[in-house]
C-alpha cells in the first residue's frame, strides 16, 4: 500500500487545479511508512517532472519482546519504534542461569535475531552424605518452602541432623550459593559412647554385666554386689543420647540386721564384761551377739540372753529386749 500526499507550490497563477511549468510538488507518506525518492519534484517547461516520481514503502519494524522473569533488559527491547539493528540486551538476576542468547538484534526483514532466553534457578549439587548413620537434611527454599535435598536452588539453606543415638561432626546448616557451590562441607554422623564402666572409679565388692565398655547409646550395663553386701542404688543404668550413662553408678554395702541403740537405763556387756565404757550401740553386721544388762533403778523386759544378727534373714534372732524404770 502506497499513499502519497502531494502539495502544489505554483511560482505563478493556478487555474482549474492545472500543474503548470514551475510548479513544485513536495511528498510525505502517511505514519509507518518511508519516502523512497525524491522528496520534492518541478514541473518543467517541457511539460515533464524534473525527476521519476518517489513511492512510500512500509517501515520495518520488529515486535516488543516480553518481558523475561528474572532478568534485566537493556536496549531497544520494548516499544513500538524497534527498527533493524535495534539490540536488546538480557542479563539475569543473580541466582539464576541464562538459557539462550543474551542479546538480540532486530533484523530488516521484522524479526528477532533469535528466541527470547529464559533465566532459570542456579542449583547446588545433590546432596550425598557417607557412613553407616546418614545425616538427616531439611532443606528451605528462598520463599520458605520445603525442598527436596536433590534439587536445592539458590538462596536455600538446609538444616543438618543426625539419627537417634548418633552425633554430627560438621556445621549443622549450609547454604546454595548464587555461584551453585554450597557454602561448607556435609558432616557426618557418628556413634554416641558413654565412659567405660571400668575406667570410673568403682566401690568395692560390685561386678558389673552387658554393655559396660564401649557402651553405644541405649545400652545397658547391669551391676550386683557380692554375697553380704546390697546395691545401693539402680543395678540398671542406660547409655544415653547425652553420652551419659542415666544415673550415677552404683554402690554395694554391706548387708545387716538394724543397728540396736542402747535403750535408757540400759548397756551392751557384749563389748565390756566389767561393765566399764560400754558401747551405746550394738551393730548391725552379720553374727554380730549382743547381750542387754540394765542399770540401777531399771529392770530387764525380754530376753535375757545374747541377741545376735542371722546373716540368712538379717534380722536378729529374737525380739530386742529393753529397759525400764522400777516403779
Amino acid at each position: 500500500m502506497r499513499v502519497v500526499i502531494i502539495q502544489i507550490l505554483s511560482l505563478g497563477n493556478k487555474t482549474n487545479s492545472v500543474i503548470i511549468p514551475g510548479s513544485i510538488c513536495s511528498f510525505t507518506c502517511n505514519p509507518g511508512y518511508q519516502l523512497i525518492g525524491p522528496d520534492r519534484l518541478l514541473c518543467l517547461s517541457t511539460s515533464q517532472w524534473s525527476q521519476l516520481p518517489p513511492r512510500c514503502q512500509q517501515i520495518v519494524r520488529c515486535n516488543p519482546l516480553a518481558p523475561v522473569a528474572n532478568a534485566l533488559m537493556i536496549g531497544s527491547c520494548f516499544g513500538e519504534l524497534l527498527i533493524p539493528l535495534n539490540t536488546c540486551s538480557i542479563s539475569c538476576n543473580p541466582g539464576y542461569l541464562l538459557v539462550g542468547q543474551s542479546l538480540l538484534t532486530c533484523t530488516t526483514d521484522g524479526t528477532w535475531s533469535s528466541s527470547l532466553p529464559s533465566c532459570i534457578p542456579v542449583t547446588c549439587p545433590p546432596l550425598t552424605f557417607a557412613g553407616p548413620d546418614r545425616p538427616l537434611a531439611s532443606c528451605v527454599n528462598p520463599q520458605g518452602s520445603q525442598s527436596s535435598d536433590s534439587n536445592i536452588v539458590s538462596g536455600s539453606t538446609c538444616r543438618i541432623s543426625c539419627p537417634y543415638c548418633t552425633i554430627l561432626n560438621g556445621p549443622s546448616s549450609i547454604s546454595c550459593l548464587p555461584s551453585g557451590q554450597w557454602d561448607g562441607s556435609v558432616g557426618t554422623c557418628s556413634p554416641i559412647n558413654c565412659p567405660d564402666i571400668t575406667n570410673m572409679a568403682t566401690p568395692d565388692f560390685i561386678t558389673s554385666q552387658g554393655n559396660c565398655n564401649n557402651a553405644r547409646c541405649d545400652d545397658i550395663c547391669t551391676f550386683r554386689c557380692t554375697p553380704g553386701y546390697e546395691i545401693q542404688g539402680s543395678s540398671s543404668l542406660t547409655c544415653g543420647p547425652n553420652g551419659q550413662w542415666n544415673q550415677p553408678i552404683p554402690r554395694c554395702i554391706q548387708s545387716k540386721c538394724p543397728d540396736w541403740s542402747v535403750p535408757t537405763g540400759g548397756l551392751f556387756i557384749n563389748e565390756c564384761p566389767e561393765g566399764l565404757n560400754c558401747p551405746s550401740l550394738c551393730p548391725g553386721i552379720p553374727n554380730q551377739r549382743c547381750k542387754l544388762r540394765c542399770g540401777a533403778g531399771y529392770r530387764l523386759v525380754g530376753t535375757t540372753e545374747e541377741v545376735i544378727c542371722t546373716p540368712s534373714t538379717l534380722q536378729w534372732s529374737q525380739a530386742l529386749p529393753t529397759c525400764e524404770p522400777i516403779r
